[in-house]
């Protein structure tokens, strides 16, 4: 029973996740770049790609040139190996039903990250029952996971947050499950999930000694002696430590060196307190105003070390080493994305915390206030484009007010300075009260096409209606007039979409005077 409760949760999501979906593939400058990785690898064996990835950004394009003068997507090989399959099956799809290639790329692809963030909610539903937590606190903390955090939305990005968590949910599930049944089978598995890790994002090394130091611990508590739980422990090391190596060897046939990953070095120049605080407290890309239930993680941590001291070690040193990594890095937040995406990975570790504070007296009432806060947040980052609300501050300079970020010119070498975004930095831009007032504007009725450059009201024009000329950072900053969103469209979901255009307002038909 508690498996259905899961299995129809994980289920629920996955149809959420679809309907919320936009339905095009890529939807961004990094999922291009490891889309094109995927079908190199599937069309020629490769993973070279075309030059043009190269110059897709002045300081930090999403490929690099290697050594033999080929292409190389700086981003890891983990999603563009699970997206090979997909494009043939995508290929099949053209074959048997008449699909267009393109249309049934799109349909197959953007079916990867909605299955991976329900695959996630089923392992966290189960590994909270697995530490004691009730199925009804277990259910509720899982769909929480998906409806209260930006996990939606990176479900409908081609970015690879949605593999990511889905590593991480596995790896702290395969870990519950060997401490208590003392199987080293789930140890290897443990050290697989880490591996694809590895090979999806390089900074999973951070998250190795927490893992490896729980399952040290792990194999005490099931009756080895120190000297043997090392030996134990070797077998969730042993798997990650290959995909490190595969991750440097491939470096070094690119590159030249096992280290260069074809990001912009150095790229840890960040100031650490302004990086947690971007993270985790600010208006802009703080995790507690994009996740609110973490609020209750510190709660829940006491009850959690008396039923599982490895499971809190991974959460408490895992989490901590990743948001400070995460911190230093120049670019923390993120780019053109809804809410603290470097962060998003690691929130079935914290959830797994807090459906152990849910279990605590008196916190119910917090917990379903908290959820709610985190549910009305997100369906503003899942309704509206973040790419249309980014689109309207292109035109803002405001260099002096938001600092500049130091980093390495791919292209050059040289060590640049790169003004900050004022959405990441500056609380009047936030995406919250972006997000809103564009929704306000779709509600006028205003909207931008996707297909065209036409950008229209009901009644008059886009550009000069009065609500889309009263930004929230209109008092602090008159001087910063928004731009049109041209050729996106304000509403994400592709299903939104349409039935706006039909019930509502079609930008690209004459609007009427």
């Amino acid at each position: 029973m508690a498996r259905l409760g899961g299995l129809s949760i994980a289920i629920a999501a996955f149809v959420v996740s679809l309907a919320a979906a936009p339905w095009e593939f890529p939807t961004g400058a990094d999922g291009a770049a490891m889309l094109a990785t995927a079908e190199s690898l599937f069309e020629h064996h490769t993973l070279a790609i075309d030059v043009r990835f190269t110059t897709d950004d002045r300081y930090t394009p999403s490929a690099k040139r290697g050594i033999n003068g080929g292409a190389y997507a700086k981003y890891g090989i983990g999603l563009p190996i699970l997206e090979v399959p997909l494009l043939g099956i995508a290929r099949a799809v053209h074959r048997i039903s008449g699909l267009s290639q393109s249309r049934a790329r799109v349909a197959v692809l953007s079916l990867l990250n909605p299955l991976l963030t329900a695959l996630v909610v089923l392992i966290l539903q189960l590994t909270c029952e697995r530490l004691g937590a009730s199925r009804l606190a277990a259910c509720f903390v899982a769909l929480s996971y998906v409806l209260a955090t930006p996990a939606l939305s990176y479900a409908t990005y081609d970015d690879s947050e949605a593999l990511q968590a889905f590593v991480v949910a596995l790896a702290a599930w395969t870990l519950v499950v060997f401490e208590q049944d003392g199987r080293d089978r789930a140890l290897w598995m443990c050290g697989v999930a880490l591996a694809w890790g590895a090979l999806t994002k390089t900074t999973f090394v951070v998250l190795a000694p927490a893992f490896a130091l729980a399952a040290w611990f792990a194999c005490c508590s099931n009756g080895s002696n120190r000297i043997a739980a090392v030996g134990r422990t070797a077998k969730l090391v042993v798997p990650f430590t290959v995909a490190v190596g595969v991750v440097g060897w491939l470096n070094l046939v690119r590159f030249g060196s096992v280290t260069a990953t074809g990001y912009n070095t150095p790229v840890l120049t960040n100031s650490l307190g302004n990086g947690l605080y971007g993270l985790l407290l600010s208006p802009n890309k703080g995790l507690v105003f994009y996740a609110p239930l973490v609020l209750l993680a510190p709660l829940g941590i006491a009850r959690l070390c008396r039923r599982s001291l490895p499971t809190a070690i991974v959460i408490v040193l895992g989490t901590a080493t990743w948001t400070v990594l995460n911190a230093v890095f120049f670019d923390w937040g993120g780019g053109w994305v809804w809410g603290p995406r470097y962060l998003q990975p690691m929130l079935p570790l914290v959830f797994l915390v807090v459906s152990s504070a849910a279990e605590r007296p008196g916190v119910r009432g917090l917990l379903g206030m908290l959820c709610a806060a985190g549910l009305i947040v997100n369906l503003l980052g899942v309704i509206v484009d973040e790419g249309a609300y980014r689109r309207t501050t292109v035109n803002v300079w405001l260099g002096d007010q938001t600092g500049y970020a130091t980093a390495g010119n791919t292209t050059s070498g040289e060590i640049v300075e790169v003004p900050r975004s004022a959405e990441d930095v500056v609380a009047a831009f936030s995406s919250t009260a972006g997000h809103w007032w564009l929704a306000r504007i779709a509600l006028v009725p205003c909207d931008c096409s996707s297909l065209s450059l036409n950008c229209a009201c009901r009644t008059g024009d886009f550009a000069t209606n009065p609500v889309f000329l009263s930004p929230p950072w209109q008092t602090q900053f008159p001087q910063a007039l928004p731009s049109p969103p041209y050729g996106v469209s304000i509403i994400w979901p592709r299903l939104l979409r349409e039935a706006y255009r039909t019930v509502v307002f079609d930008p690209d038909r004459a609007p009427i005077q």
